[in-house]
C-alpha cells in the first residue's frame, strides 16, 4: 500500500520529463531501493508492534473468558518463539 503514491508521482514525472534509458534505470533502481527501505521501516515501526499489541489483547481476552488456558497460551508462545528462531 505504501507504493501507490510513488507510482503516481513517478508516472507524472515520466509524462512531463521523457528521460533517456540510463537516467530512467537510475531513477527506477533508486526508487525501488527507497521504497523497500520505507516498507521495512513501516513493518518494523508500525505493523509489528500493532500486531503484537492486538494479539496480546486477544489472547488475554481468550484467557479471561476461559477459551484458552494459561498453560496452552505459554506453550503456544514458546512454539511461536521457537519457530521464529529458524528465520
Amino acid at each position: 500500500m505504501t507504493h501507490y503514491a510513488v507510482i503516481w508521482i513517478f508516472g507524472n514525472y515520466y509524462r512531463l520529463h521523457h528521460t533517456d534509458a540510463a537516467h530512467l534505470a537510475l531513477i527506477v533502481t533508486s526508487g525501488v531501493l527507497v521504497m523497500l527501505g520505507f516498507a521495512y521501516l513501516v513493518m518494523v515501526l508500525y505493523n509489528t508492534p500493532v500486531r503484537k499489541y492486538l494479539s496480546s489483547r486477544r489472547r488475554a481476552k481468550a484467557i479471561e473468558q476461559g477459551v484458552l488456558s494459561r498453560s496452552l497460551d505459554v506453550a503456544l508462545q514458546r512454539s511461536i518463539w521457537l519457530d521464529r528462531e529458524h528465520f
